[in-house]
């Protein structure tokens, strides 16, 4: 398993000998501006003004959110397969490069 960014772990979520689903989130990097930046999105794309430059600024704002929430979703490390922890070589706190896990 790898993390496409680095990071501090900010919680693990699965000790050894816990069973697992594949896509489960089995660590989770810090993520406090990554999380701003969705709600931020998310308030953008809910927001109403004229009408032609709403529809404008909700359309970009669906683009921003998907964006954000992409950048947000690269924080989580998930299981890639069903099964059992069998070992596991971190602990919170600790940062991880790109190729660490």
């Amino acid at each position: 398993m790898r993390s496409p960014v680095r990071g501090r772990i900010d919680e693990l979520l699965a000790e050894r000998g816990d069973p697992v689903e594949a896509g489960q989130v089995l660590v989770e990097l810090e993520s406090g501006v990554e999380t701003a930046a969705v709600d931020l999105a998310e308030a953008r794309a809910r927001f109403q003004g004229e009408l032609q430059q709403a529809r404008e600024n909700r359309e970009l704002a669906t683009f921003e959110l998907a964006r954000a929430t992409a950048v947000l979703e690269r924080r989580f490390i998930r299981s890639p397969i069903s099964g059992y922890v069998v070992e596991r070589l971190m602990d919170s706190g600790i940062i991880i490069e790109t190729d660490h896990i």
